[in-house]
């Protein structure tokens, strides 16, 4: 290619990450719990616990590699080849290209769009220890399952050539986990509560692959905070 006065050879290979991970900011969604009790005592009751949450996730990046991060090189004919139409000579002689030794790197951008509906169950046995009459700690564990709905997709260039790749996939897959939950509930009246929790769940990480590139989103650490009102009937 010619960048103004100049002959260049533009060299594109592949590396690892190409662009910075997403923030660990909260993302809002929701949760709708059913408790079913077996047993009680007078300072305790069990039960098993069934729950349907769902969260919705997007992320956009736009991150510029540094010059030689993505393998964009660009090398010097070291001379500047004749206009066209060009009618010879062939043979090796005056317009013989010498290409350079030495590579100018060149910064590759890369714009990446990730999105995901995340669907989660989770089943398990909870515990109830009432303080008092009016305040109630909840610790429950068990299987979770999440169905994880997801796009992806990227555009890379780079300033001499513009777009060099770009390709995006969808994908639906489903990963088994476990949860630890702890639970503080207010009594307000015979059948309304107010409550605040936290969840912990582990699970597989989940990837998804677009021509060269990988979005991974790991869930083997994730935090929930849970907090609304529940009805007793």
């Amino acid at each position: 290619m010619t960048a103004g006065n100049s002959s260049l050879v533009l060299h594109n290979s592949s590396s690892g990450a190409a662009g910075p991970d997403v923030d660990e900011s909260p993302y809002n969604g929701m949760e709708i719990t059913f408790d079913h009790e077996f047993g009680r005592h007078p300072s305790w009751r069990w039960g098993v616990e069934g729950a349907f949450n769902w969260m919705d996730f997007s992320a956009h990046q736009r991150s510029v590699a540094p010059a030689g991060v993505l393998g964009a090189d660009s090398y010097s004919l070291g001379y500047t080849p004749p206009s066209a139409p060009y009618t010879g000579p062939y043979a090796s002689g005056p317009f013989s290209p010498l290409l350079g030794t030495t590579a100018t790197p060149v910064p590759v951008t890369v714009d990446s769009t990730f999105a995901a509906n995340f669907y989660g169950f989770r089943l398990g046995p909870y515990l109830d220890l009432p303080l008092n009459k009016h305040l109630l700690l909840t610790f429950s564990a068990g299987l979770a399952v999440t169905i994880v709905d997801a796009q992806f997709s990227y555009i890379e260039s780079n300033p001499m050539e513009g777009v060099t790749s770009a390709a995006n996939a969808s994908d639906v897959n489903v990963l088994a986990g476990g949860y630890v939950s702890a639970l503080a509930t207010l009594k307000l009246s015979p059948s309304v509560n107010v409550f605040a929790g936290m969840q912990f769940e582990s699970s597989d990480s989940y990837q998804i692959t677009a021509g060269t590139k990988r979005a991974e989103i790991d869930l083997s650490q994730a935090l929930y905070f849970s907090a609304g009102l529940s009805f007793s009937f």
